[in-house]
């Protein structure tokens, strides 16, 4: 047995006990292990249970639940620096919206250690602040997701920090989605994720 096999076995307890969703990556980037019953009603709560099963998580690489590839390659980038330098962790605020919701969260990462070596990263998804808002259906993201694959529609583009939204209707600008459709923005789009400019500069290393 390894010594991350180990902490994940004994430690998965601790996981669910933490604040927040947690979660643990090999250094390759391999969920090896999850605070369930905290994933579990976040998943349940984003509606999206059936894609973010725990059984179908573990064993895949986090990267292939990260969607944009500028977004894939910052969280790259971000595990190399844990995995070069293990005092030094990462924090970042960043956007979890749902159709009804409004959701600020905080991302912290940090590495897992035996002895000198770092044998793993653990994620720490905290909620910061979380209230109703009107509808918008920009952020529901099944019906996203089966349109994206389905459907012609136009392609925009969403920051996965703030959630803000980049389209020809808004001028090739970045705007908050409310002002999205205030300017015209139609709700029968398909969603591809990226970076703000405003956040690459905040959470670039």
């Amino acid at each position: 047995m390894t010594f991350l096999t180990s902490v994940v076995i004994n430690g998965d307890a601790v996981l669910s006990a933490l604040e927040g969703v947690c979660y643990i990556a090999d250094p390759d980037g391999k969920v090896v292990g999850i605070g369930d019953s905290n994933w579990t009603r976040f998943a349940e709560s984003a509606e999206c249970s059936a894609e973010l099963d725990v059984r179908r998580v573990v064993g895949r690489s986090l990267f292939d639940y990260i969607a944009g590839d500028d977004v894939r390659a910052l969280y790259q980038s971000h595990m190399a620096s844990i995995l070069a330098v293990p005092a030094e962790s990462v924090s970042f605020h960043f956007r979890c919206d749902g159709p009804f919701v409004r959701r600020e969260m905080r991302m912290n990462m940090s590495a897992i250690q035996n002895g000198e070596d770092v044998v793993g990263v653990l994620f720490q998804s905290l909620t910061l602040d979380e209230r109703d808002r009107p509808p918008i259906s920009l952020f529901d993201y099944e019906a996203k997701l089966r349109e994206y694959f389905d459907s012609p529609a136009p392609i925009v583009t969403l920051c996965s920090y703030c959630h803000a939204v980049k389209s020809d209707t808004a001028e090739n600008r970045w705007v908050p989605a409310e002002s999205y459709y205030a300017a015209g923005g139609s709700e029968k789009v398909r969603i591809s994720h990226g970076i703000c400019p405003a956040c690459y500069k905040k959470n670039a290393r």
